[in-house]
């Protein structure tokens, strides 16, 4: 699937200049990207156009603060570029009501960018969440995947509802994963029983909430659960012993562990 990039301002017509301003060499590149903020609010206040290029250089300085960014965005020209749309979004000192005035035309992988990114308001971050959440039924598998691998904490509990394996198995190698996330995985008993063998040949399977959860599941496989059962405290055994929904060859399992045979 590819993204539209949804209208947020549209090209118009050239602001404080018209026309399509030549493009800038690397020298001024260079010093819009590493001047000093007095420098820097001077070359905007003289600039009588702007190209891409030199509006991502000054979004690239690091004294380029929210005034400096509400100026470039007087140049209605660069409104119909992606990257300027994009790197306006994913600066941490963009004014408020500008990054999310761009935020809806940012394609999925941009999207989940800012919704991982702590250096960005939360406002911002959620309704990136949002929009990633409504296109989720609309994303391939392969972007599914893609997405669970990078996604933030506000999508981590939707992707780890997802039937495919794939998906939930590139999700349990997101770093942002809690094991809260994975409770909620192998506790469901929606969860396939390829899924809850996935989570417990992974790294979350060597927790023991984790291990106690599955064991519990009636729809972890049966092999499986008879060897985490012998992983468990004798509480959680005869926990287990007393549970109606376990199947009756764990629970077996778990009555003769807990009696010590």
């Amino acid at each position: 699937m590819v993204d539209s990039e949804g209208g947020s301002g549209g090209a118009g017509r050239a602001g404080r200049g018209g026309g399509s301003p030549p493009s800038a060499d690397e020298a001024t590149l260079a010093a819009l990207r590493e001047c000093g903020h007095a420098e820097l609010v001077q070359r905007l206040e003289e600039a009588t156009s702007m190209d891409v290029p030199r509006a991502r250089a000054v979004l690239r300085n690091p004294h380029a603060d929210a005034d400096c960014i509400a100026r470039l965005a007087e140049f209605r020209n660069l409104h119909s570029a992606y990257e300027f749309r994009r790197d306006v979004v994913l600066h941490r000192k963009s004014p408020p009501m500008l990054a999310a005035r761009f935020l809806p035309a940012l394609y999925w992988r941009d999207l989940a960018r800012v919704g991982s990114s702590v250096a960005l308001r939360p406002a911002l971050r959620r309704g990136s969440d949002q929009l990633v959440l409504q296109r989720l039924p609309r994303l391939t598998l392969g972007e599914q995947i893609a997405l669970s691998r990078i996604a933030g904490v506000g999508l981590l509990a939707e992707l780890g509802r997802s039937p495919q394996p794939r998906v939930v198995g590139a999700l349990l190698e997101n770093p942002r994963l809690t094991e809260g996330v994975v409770l909620r995985i192998v506790s469901s008993t929606s969860t396939s029983a390829a899924i809850l063998e996935l989570v417990a040949g992974s790294r979350w399977g060597a927790r023991y909430p984790v291990r106690r959860a599955l064991c519990r599941n009636p729809r972890t496989p049966l092999q499986r659960a008879l060897s985490l059962v012998a992983t468990l405290r004798k509480v959680d055994q005869r926990a287990l012993v007393g549970d109606a929904s376990v199947p009756q060859a764990v629970r077996r399992r778990a009555r003769l562990l807990s009696q010590g045979r």
